[in-house]
């Protein structure tokens, strides 16, 4: 997918263990796309969400609610660049 969509390509990282995650928001931010993930005080269990912010691929990490309403804005804007 980041080959194709480059940086058109969102990542959202949530709760979850290993470092996975990690692996695919750094490819996808390298692509030039937008990573954001779950914040620390929301998360269940911090370690994916926590290993994509160290690597430095997330834009931001923000709770549920605030992490919803940043992609709709997003898209918004996208949607209407694209019109």
């Amino acid at each position: 997918m980041v080959k194709i969509y480059r940086s058109s390509i969102l990542g959202v990282v949530l709760t979850g263990m290993g470092g996975d995650g990690a692996l695919g928001a750094v490819k996808i931010a390298d692509a030039g796309g937008s990573v954001f993930a779950q914040d620390e005080k929301s998360s269940i269990v911090w370690g994916m969400p926590g290993a994509a912010m160290e690597a430095g691929a997330c834009v931001e990490a923000l709770d549920l609610e605030k992490l919803g309403h940043r992609i709709g804005n997003l898209l918004l804007v996208k949607g209407k660049k694209d019109e």
